[in-house]
């Protein structure tokens, strides 16, 4: 997946003061967009653990690899 690049950057603070949740689109020079979220968990300044959620399906739409990814999933 070359040439794509992160946009829309929005952060969230959360009622727990170590969780941050960052919300971001990534965007390819070919014209897809997918959206994608990171969550944050960080302690005395330090990121101590972080899980990325992306729209793995969407993302496979937009960039015409649904059946690479169904080929994938299925010899897995």
């Amino acid at each position: 997946m070359a040439g794509f690049r992160v946009e829309d950057v929005r952060v969230h603070q959360t009622a727990d003061p170590e969780v941050v949740i960052g919300e971001f689109t990534y965007r390819g020079d070919a014209g897809w967009a997918a959206p994608g979220i990171i969550v944050f968990r960080i302690r005395d300044g330090l990121i101590v653990e972080s899980r990325d959620y992306i729209d793995h399906l969407g993302l496979a739409r937009a960039t015409n690899t649904v059946d690479a990814l169904c080929a994938q999933l299925t010899n897995a």
